[in-house]
């Protein structure tokens, strides 16, 4: 759907598969309309409501607070093409882990100098069709990569990814991703001998990060990594932020938080006319509350606990040691829809629509 705010974009998209609402119509009002036209369909399949809207509000919000941070959506999390279709109008770069991705991206018009292969482990069959493609900007984090890269794509611009995460993320990836920053110039010296173009520094502080200092001290560090690749010979004018940003609004931390710690540490340690251009790959923070998803109740199971088994000193005299309890079924399950939530323990709140 389209609110008004967004209609000025339609032209961008497939008309049929996008509804121009008014500026006032909420996701919930579409979301019973179509309800009411499935049940005479007899369809209680689930669906999503994606607010396009939501999109462009979010794009707006992320240049008012960082702009001196340009965004490359991360397309692993959510890659339906009507996404990617409204950011690439807007403007934004993206962030592809895989092939696949880079494919969707090139498939809704967006040109290759707009990607960044941010996948510090990549397989030779998706580095030559990185290649082929000429999406040349990618990362990487140890010695063996970087004699990969050489093999198969030495025209490649070189991002070196260091560790520099938030131990309370929900998700960290210190043991996953990222070279220790003491281990940096040894890699920068190799990439030197094999002839390679390293051109930047990324780190990635982690899944729904909880404390927005984690990204001041990771603009730090990287001010010292482009120290060391000053002193090898090296011109570094990248410096990739990663990801981590909370996509719901809600505590322990918000987007505000986060980008007054970034802002800072840009002023002091990349200033404003250095010649280093920032960017960024937000997910969560533009598919998150974007998109609404439908279930039915399509089963109903009651159940009587014996509470005694719930363990001594629960009861009281003269009461009932049984209890009823119930169990729904939805027609989605953590395979699909639920699979990110429940590994990332998110509380899930179901909306009854009436």
């Amino acid at each position: 759907i389209y609110t008004a705010r967004s209609k000025l974009r339609m032209n961008i998209l497939d008309e049929s598969i996008v509804q121009v609402v008014a500026e006032n119509v909420k996701p919930r009002d579409i979301i019973a309309k179509t309800v009411v036209k499935m049940k005479v369909e007899k369809n209680d399949d689930a669906f999503y409501v994606m607010d396009i809207g939501e999109v462009v509000r979010r794009f707006e919000e992320w240049q008012s607070l960082l702009p001196r941070v340009h965004p490359f959506y991360a397309v692993k999390c959510n890659s339906h093409p009507v996404i990617l279709t409204v950011l690439g109008a807007l403007g934004s770069g993206f962030d592809c882990a895989s092939k696949s991705e880079i494919e969707d991206v090139l498939n809704i018009g967006v040109p290759a100098s707009r990607i960044i292969y941010a996948n510090p482990c990549k397989s030779k069959t998706h580095l030559q069709f990185a290649a082929v493609k000429k999406a040349g900007l990618m990362t990487f984090d140890d010695e063996y990569e970087l004699h990969k890269i050489k093999e198969v794509y030495p025209d490649a611009k070189l991002v070196i990814r260091i560790k520099a995460d938030d131990p309370s993320a929900l998700v960290n990836f210190r043991i996953k991703f990222g070279c220790d920053v003491k281990h940096a110039r040894h890699l920068l010296q190799v990439a030197k001998q094999l002839s390679l173009n390293v051109v930047g520094v990324s780190f990635h502080v982690g899944c729904l990060c909880r404390d927005a200092t984690a990204y001041a001290t990771a603009i730090g560090l990287s001010r010292l990594v482009f120290n060391y690749a000053a002193d090898i010979g090296f011109n570094f004018t990248l410096l990739d932020i990663g990801g981590g940003y909370p996509g719901d609004g809600k505590k322990p931390i918000t987007i505000q938080c986060i980008a007054e710690q970034i802002n800072q540490a840009l002023s002091e340690h990349f200033p404003d006319g250095c010649g280093v251009t920032v960017i960024s790959e937000p997910g969560r923070y533009f598919a998150w509350s974007t998109c609404t998803l439908c279930v039915n109740v399509i089963g109903k199971r009651v159940k009587e606990i014996d509470m005694k088994s719930v363990g001594e000193g629960t009861l009281k005299e003269n009461t009932d040691c049984m209890e009823v309890s119930h169990m729904y079924y939805c027609n989605e399950s953590r395979y699909l829809s639920f699979g990110i939530l429940l590994t990332l323990q998110s509380k899930i709140v179901p909306i009854l629509l009436k």
